[in-house]
This record gives structure tokens, C-alpha cells and sequence, in this order.
């Protein structure tokens, strides 16, 4: 058996919404520009998401 809970204003399927990181962002536009940049930090620390922003 299969048991959903759904809340007032949440629901379970809503996409998944980033932390806004200003300062990643901008030293990732920065590094950009040079031919190889690295974006190193342990696993669940959001790389990928902040590569998408």
C-alpha cells in the first residue's frame, strides 16, 4: 500500500526550485573565459546545479 500525504500549498511533483548563489555565478562567468575551469566540492553540494543557473 501506497500512502500520499499532500500539505496545504505543497505538492510532491513541483519542479525543483535553485538556491539563488550570486557570487558562484558570477566567478563561474568569470571562469568562463579561461579554457579550463574546474568546479570541485564533495558530493550534494549543488555543482550541477549551480552549472545549470
Amino acid at each position: 500500500m501506497i500512502l500520499t500525504l499532500q500539505g496545504d500549498d505543497r505538492t510532491d511533483s513541483a519542479a525543483f526550485v535553485p538556491i539563488e548563489r550570486p557570487r558562484l555565478v558570477e566567478r563561474l562567468s568569470v571562469s568562463a573565459s579561461f579554457p579550463i575551469a574546474l568546479l570541485v566540492a564533495p558530493a550534494g553540494y549543488g555543482k550541477s546545479v549551480a552549472l545549470r543557473q
